[in-house]
């Protein structure tokens, strides 16, 4: 399954919205976000794993490559 851009999770069109506006976006390591795992319970672990991967940021320019 893919979906176009905005289609995906809201964190990720969160994070690409950010990078719209500057390249400085970070990861803080000391941050600790909790989140629900109902998703990972519901569909296991391997299809939890390939859902977030069909999600996965791609930048605008194909040239131009994030790694995080």
């Amino acid at each position: 399954m893919t979906t176009g851009p905005g289609e995906g999770s809201e964190d990720v069109t969160l994070l690409d919205r950010a990078r719209e506006h500057s390249a400085r976006v970070v990861r803080a390591e000391h941050l600790v976000v909790r989140s629900s795992l109902r998703r990972l319970r519901s569909r296991g672990a391997r299809r939890t794993l390939l859902w977030y991967w069909d999600r996965r940021y791609r930048p605008a320019d194909t040239k131009e490559v994030h790694v995080r």
